[in-house]
């Protein structure tokens, strides 16, 4: 409370971002990248928040480079490859690549660390 905005780190700044956004009663937040700068548990607790928000009525357009996170707090989720939104589907579809419709969507998917970042035109099927 009694540093200058340039005394604040990254993430000390996203924080406060966060909790001025969330302090004037908004309808919508917009949150483009949020927890870049947050170390893991801060990044889930900025998106549980936000999540919070959601459910109690509030919208939410979360953008980020972190699918992970975005999978642990999104209904839905809009990829976009190269500028366009190749696809949009509810987070429950990231269950499984088969249920992702487009190749880019699956791509993602596989390369996801806990599919061994294993892309499906390597020699080795996935």
């Amino acid at each position: 409370m009694d540093k200058y905005p340039h005394e604040l780190s990254g993430g000390m700044a996203r924080r406060v971002l966060l909790c001025c956004a969330l302090m004037d009663n908004p309808r919508v937040i917009i949150a483009d990248e949020p927890t870049p700068g947050l170390d893991l548990e801060l990044a889930q607790r900025a998106l549980a928040d936000l999540r919070e928000f959601a459910d109690d009525g509030g919208g939410v357009l979360l953008i980020t480079h972190d699918i992970e996170l975005a999978l642990r707090v999104a209904d839905r989720v809009a990829v976009f490859n190269e500028g366009t939104v190749v696809e949009e589907t509810a987070v429950a579809n990231f269950a499984s690549p088969s249920t992702l419709a487009h190749p880019f969507s699956r791509a993602l998917w596989h390369a996801l660390p806990e599919h061994d970042f294993c892309l499906p035109e390597e020699q080795d099927p996935c």
